[in-house]
C-alpha cells in the first residue's frame, strides 16, 4: 500500500522572484560544457535557492567565450580583486569564491511571454562592508603564475 496523504505536493523549483539580491558565492569549480568547453559553475545559494552561473572559457566558442569573460570580469570587479590574469580554470574558480559579498540581480526565463521556471543572473554589482566567511575547505596551495596573454581583458 502506498499512502499519500500525510506526503507534500511537489512544487517544483524554487523560483526567485525577479529581483536584487546580497550574497557571496558559495563555490565556483572548473568543469566541462555538454560540448566538451572548459568552463567554470559558479554556484548561489540565495534564500534555500541553488542559482547557477557559467562562464565558458574556450576561445573556440567566440561568443560564449566572451560572455564567460565578461562575467567573470565583472564578478571579479564586485568583489574588489584586482588580479585579473589566471593561469587555469582552477585558479579562476578559486578567486571567485571569498568573502565578499555581491548583488545579484535575478531575473525570470521568458518565452513567448509565459515565466518559465528558472532565473538566472542579469547582472554583479559591489556591496559595500558585508562579508561572510571563506570556502570552507580550501584548496592546497599551490604557486601561481600568472600569464598576461592567456585571458584578453
Amino acid at each position: 500500500m502506498i499512502d499519500l496523504t500525510q506526503a507534500q505536493e511537489f512544487r517544483g523549483k524554487n523560483l526567485l522572484p525577479a529581483g536584487e539580491y546580497r550574497e557571496v558565492i558559495e563555490n565556483a569549480e572548473p568543469t566541462k560544457s555538454k560540448a566538451g568547453s572548459p568552463m567554470v559553475k559558479v554556484t548561489f545559494d540565495i534564500d534555500g535557492t541553488k542559482i547557477y552561473d557559467y562562464l565558458v572559457l574556450d576561445p573556440k566558442s567566440p561568443r560564449s567565450y566572451h560572455l564567460g569573460l565578461s562575467k567573470a570580469k565583472s564578478i571579479l570587479i564586485a568583489i574588489g580583486q584586482k588580479v585579473l590574469s589566471y593561469r587555469n580554470e582552477m585558479d579562476l574558480a578559486d578567486a571567485l569564491v571569498g568573502e565578499i559579498m555581491l548583488e545579484v540581480d535575478i531575473k525570470n526565463d521568458e518565452y513567448m511571454g509565459e515565466v518559465r521556471e528558472k532565473n538566472f543572473i542579469k547582472k554583479f554589482s559591489a556591496v559595500q562592508a558585508m562579508t561572510r566567511p571563506t570556502r570552507s575547505e580550501p584548496r592546497a596551495a599551490k604557486d601561481v603564475i600568472f600569464n598576461t596573454e592567456e585571458i584578453p581583458f
